[in-house]
């Protein structure tokens, strides 16, 4: 043992033992509050903050991991605080968790993803391999990092790293516990609710005003002033919903308090009818604006206020933000400007340079393929209707993620009657003359219009 370093073992849960949790007691102190055959769970209070941890060892059977799921259930329930739980599990969680072999079984994951729903567990981020253990033959993740809500909620910035093996048939899983980083200005988002206020297509017809320049750059032109409005109008109308939820929530409990008064009751009623609505429209915001920002299809209004909802919204947030890469090199990069620099000299690479000739395609050996029929080839270069530019939008889920400069599908479904007639004028100009469409009409449109000839998406 180095220093005066302490730790803990299993051994007297299991003669083979399995599990070791060491800490240097100058920097870290480590309560221990469970030890199991495969776990051992306990509480780290570092100089500045605090957290749970449960550091596991799966058994190699599904019939002995059965006790490690209803044992951590158990231990991750009767925690609000933020925890990790990281190890070995012996268990995938994915179809595509493991390479070569036998197919991925329902069996085989099942276990694992019931306790991740039950538990509201989400698995960290991590940068390095995709697999974590390997025979050479099959490889396979069986090493995790997972959290709870309140870890994500807290320390969202934080991404796991799995480490290279070397001599070793397991990858190590690490963390490291630092100060979030500035990620910069935060981009446009258009949330549904506000297409939903009486003054949305005042607004819009406001900033549609005048085309500036012909068709699509016109649209895009005016799509940048409407954004302005639109974020005034967000701020005005929607700051601070879930402060108001809130507030009506403390509003109603105060007046069904006072109505206990049998002389109020009759006087207050109607002001308790007013602010139940009142709150049950703001509830529908905030639920909404959750809803979709976690981007979980399954979930339906009324469901946001359990923690499995939250722990998703906040797992979104977290992988959708690169705050750390590996470079080529296996450098764990952090700092803005190099990860830039690494995405800059990847796409480099992977682009190339600028080819002075390219060669012909070989008429007669793409004849000897597949080939469209008459009836396709027309069907490819057919006239666009204006009704199908219309139809390909309505086709798009009002759910489905936004453009890039962040306005999604049903934006331009509330307010087609203010817009409808340039951007249809702009989309026929593409399909006419091929010119580029900006904005994100065109990959809505080009598609929906895939889809629509059999191309799928």
């Amino acid at each position: 043992m180095v220093g005066k370093w302490e730790w803990v073992d299993n051994y007297n849960t299991d003669p083979r033992g399995r599990l070791w949790i060491l800490w240097d007691p100058n920097k870290v102190k480590f309560r221990v509050d469970v030890v199991h055959k495969q776990f051992i769970h306990g509480y780290v209070t570092t100089q500045s903050s605090g957290f749970y941890l449960t550091r596991v060892y799966g058994m190699h059977t599904i019939a002995d991991r059965k006790h490690l799921w209803t044992g951590l259930t158990q231990v991750t329930n009767a925690v609000t605080e933020p925890l990790v739980i990281m190890g070995d599990f012996n268990s995938i969680l994915h179809g595509d968790d493991r390479f070569g072999g036998n197919v991925v079984m329902d069996g085989e994951v099942q276990d694992f993803k019931k306790f991740m729903e039950t538990a509201s567990i989400i698995g960290m981020k991590c940068l390095g391999r995709r697999y974590t253990w390997t025979n050479g033959h099959i490889h396979r993740k069986i090493d995790w990092i997972l959290t709870n809500a309140s870890w994500v909620h807290k320390w969202e910035h934080i991404q796991g790293l799995i480490m290279e093996p070397l001599f070793s048939d397991h990858c190590v899983v690490s963390f490291p516990l630092g100060d979030r980083q500035n990620s910069g200005q935060k981009s446009f988002k258009f949330f549904n609710h506000i297409a939903e206020h009486p003054d949305f297509i005042g607004v819009v017809r406001k900033g549609w005003r005048g085309m500036t320049y012909p068709t699509m750059r016109g649209v895009w032109q005016n799509l940048k002033k409407v954004k302005v409005l639109i974020q005034k109008l967000n701020t005005k109308a929607f700051k601070g919903v879930t402060e108001r939820v809130n507030q009506k929530r403390k509003q109603l409990i105060n007046l069904q308090g006072l109505m206990s008064d049998p002389l109020a009751a009759s006087r207050l009623a109607m002001d308790e009818k007013q602010c139940k609505v009142e709150l049950e429209r703001w509830i529908n915001i905030e639920e909404s604006i959750l809803m979709q920002k976690s981007r979980v299809q399954w979930l339906k209004l009324g469901y946001a206020n359990t923690s499995y909802f939250h722990a998703c919204l906040k797992s979104r947030q977290s992988q959708k933000q690169i705050t750390q890469l590996m470079s080529l090199e296996g450098i764990v990069l952090s700092s803005g400007s190099q990860v830039e620099g690494e995405i800059t000299k990847f796409y480099k690479q992977l682009l190339g340079s600028a080819a002075t000739s390219l060669p012909a395609v070989d008429i007669t050996i793409m004849g000897g393929g597949n080939v469209l029929l008459r009836d396709q080839q027309l069907q490819l270069v057919r006239q666009v209707e204006m009704e199908e530019i219309w139809k390909a939008l309505a086709g798009i889920s009002d759910t489905k993620s936004l453009g890039y400069d962040g306005f999604n599908a049903y934006f331009f479904k509330k307010g087609w009657s203010v817009m409808g007639e340039e951007i249809t004028s702009a989309v026929m100009e593409f399909f006419n003359t091929t010119r580029e469409i900006m904005g994100c009409m065109g990959p809505y449109i080009l598609c929906q219009r895939k889809r629509y000839m059999g191309g799928g998406t």
